[in-house]
């Protein structure tokens, strides 16, 4: 099912970071991945590897199963320079600090575009990045369709408010508060335009790369953020009862008592916003609760990317037809 913004298909991006290991070590993605040019889908950003999809989709299945596809063939890469290599759901690394030293420094910049932050605020200015010890990996998403420039801030805002609020209980075994001190506060936003669709976009920047745990998962932020946009371009965004404040600091600080009671408020909204025929009564149920239960309420194990993602069998289209099996089997 897609959304139609302007007469037009929603259309769905990312740019997600991972890190790679061999055992406790990290390998750097610059090790072994080509640097990021218009013609590599995955490409290193300094020690973490990452990926794009070189065309929008406007179907979630779809969208979910290429990110099956590009994290098997980032496996693959990893393992032919190391057969050990394991990809990491970590959001926050420490690098050590010879390898800090020792790197070239394109691999040691902090090469962020700017971007824009709907309440005003920045995270902490890094002036050395030799001296910061850690790095982090996002999951920012992308969502476009807009013939003119949408309302930026009112998205965002509102992207912040569900599915923000939401991710803070989802990942709160998984996200470290500290990565929101630099990268991911509440409101972080870029404006992009992309081609050649011709059509205006939101990066909304605040998520990490946690929903990249399961397909399940995955397709759950996704279709929440969905729901969030659609909400944002309605005629009544203030539905759902969440003041900017208490929303940044829920966010901000991983605050997972004050997400918790924001959408404990909003429940009545949350089960409206997911009527459709489409959602059983249990399916949102239980979507609903992994914002304050986490997602090891419904993933058992949310580090084991490879077999969640069942990367070993990448052609049997296991992402389509098992859509809602991490829900509808607990």
């Amino acid at each position: 099912m897609s959304i139609r913004i302007n007469g037009r298909k929603m259309t769905y991006g990312a740019d997600p970071e991972m890190f790679v290991f061999s055992g406790q070590k990290l390998l750097p993605a610059f090790e072994f991945l080509p640097c990021k040019s218009p013609h590599t889908r995955r490409f290193w950003d300094g020690f973490q590897a990452e990926w794009r999809y070189n065309e929008s989709e406007f179907c979630l299945d779809l969208f979910v199963l290429k990110t099956q596809t590009q994290m098997h063939a980032l496996l693959k890469a990893a393992r032919k320079y190391d057969a050990a290599a394991k990809l990491s759901l970590a959001s926050v690394v420490r690098i050590p600090q010879s390898l800090l030293d020792s790197a070239d420094d394109p691999y040691v910049e902090l090469g962020c575009l700017p971007s824009w932050n709907a309440y005003g605020r920045d995270g902490l200015d890094v002036e050395n990045p030799r001296a910061l010890k850690f790095r982090f990996a996002g999951g920012h998403m992308h969502f476009g369709g807009w013939q003119r420039p949408p309302c930026h801030e009112k998205i965002v805002k509102t992207l912040d408010a569900i599915l923000g609020v939401w991710s803070v209980g989802a990942a709160k075994n998984l996200d470290i508060p500290c990565r929101r001190r630099y990268y991911g506060l509440a409101g972080e936003y870029r404006k992009p335009f992309y081609e050649p669709d011709e059509v205006f976009g939101v990066e909304w920047r605040t998520l990490s790369n946690f929903w990249l745990c399961h397909p399940g998962i995955m397709h759950l932020v996704w279709e929440i953020g969905r729901k969030a946009v659609q909400l944002a371009c309605s005629t009544k965004p203030n539905l759902w009862a969440a003041g900017e404040e208490e929303v940044q600091e829920a966010i901000n600080n991983c605050d997972v008592r004050l997400a918790a009671k924001i959408l404990t408020r909003n429940r009545p909204m949350f089960n409206a916003m997911f009527a459709d025929k489409r959602w059983s009564d249990k399916v949102r149920a239980k979507t609903f609760s992994v914002g304050l239960d986490g997602v090891e309420s419904v993933v058992s194990k949310p580090h084991d990317i490879e077999d969640n993602w069942d990367l070993g069998n990448i052609f049997d289209n296991y992402v389509c037809k098992f859509r809602w099996k991490v829900l509808a089997s607990k």
